[in-house]
């Protein structure tokens, strides 16, 4: 599989917000009104770090709230440039991934694959979990020898998937980040400095509206760099 930036290094630098033109997006699905990346992020921040934040409950989104929320995410993403492959026998289809993992409190390592290995393919490619980190290991995302945590059920913590991104983004970061690649504690205070996640810790786990909502600004941040990492 060809990757859209699986080897491309750039400096880290702010996030530039990406305002493309509303537009028809047509689907086999059905057409569907095209959102702007701001509007669709304001839904996100709703349903965004509940929990990890130490929000009380009642800032949590309420099921009308997520009943819209997750077939709009999954068209978002779609319209921004991460087209649905048509799902493979056996496993779930986009938009009832996402929404699922919408609903989750805790996000799984699975998970954490599936969304970074949607954002380097340029679509939603519907594989199970062992072609997805055989994929991530040949792009360097993962490492090739077995770990204990790399596995689908597994917990998603913020410096793991800051890591993934990192690496399937190409982006170097600051001092220390450039010293130690493929540490995760500098991969998370990077995204820290980049605005994608909130303080924590880099051990601490993530909601699926969080890892969604990351997902989306990776997106945004990619193509303010040109659309390749460039």
């Amino acid at each position: 599989m060809r990757y859209v930036n699986a080897s491309s290094t750039v400096r880290a630098g702010p996030p530039t917000p990406c305002r493309p033109e509303g537009r028809d997006v047509s689907a086999d699905r059905g057409t569907y009104v095209e959102r702007s990346i701001d509007e669709h992020r304001s839904l996100v921040a709703r349903a965004q770090f509940v929990g990890s934040s130490g929000r009380q409950e009642a800032d949590a989104p309420g099921p009308l709230l997520r009943a819209f929320l997750a077939p709009l995410l999954a068209v978002a993403l779609l319209a921004s440039g991460l087209p649905a492959e048509e799902p493979a026998a056996g496993t779930p289809g986009s938009t009832s991934f996402y929404r699922d993992l919408l609903e989750r409190e805790a996000a799984t390592f699975g998970d954490g694959c599936h969304v970074v290995h949607t954002l380097m393919a340029g679509l939603d490619v519907q594989v199970d979990f062992d072609a997805t980190v055989a994929a991530l290991r040949e792009a360097g995302v993962l490492p090739r020898e077995d770990k204990s945590w790399i596995a689908p059920e597994g917990p998603l913590t913020k410096g793991r998937l800051a890591l993934m991104f990192c690496r399937a983004l190409g982006i170097r970061g600051g001092l220390m980040r450039r010293i130690l690649p493929g540490s995760s504690r500098y991969a998370y205070k990077e995204f820290l400095t980049l605005g994608f996640m909130e303080s924590g810790g880099e051990r601490q786990g993530l909601s699926g509206a969080e890892v969604i909502s990351i997902l989306s600004l990776c997106q945004e941040w990619r193509e303010a760099q040109g659309g390749s990492g460039g």
